[in-house]
């Protein structure tokens, strides 16, 4: 859920609202965020 609500937000922010593409860097930070933000390693 949260992956689909972050993809919502940044479509309506650029797309609906400011009518523009979401920028390149928007869209790196939005996978940085989901590759070691979201999913931590686990520690044993």
């Amino acid at each position: 859920y949260c992956l689909m609500g972050i993809s919502n937000f940044i479509g309506l922010k650029w797309i609906i609202f400011d009518d523009k593409e979401v920028p390149d860097e928007v869209i790196d930070q939005i996978m940085k965020f989901i590759k070691s933000g979201i999913f931590l390693e686990k520690k044993d």
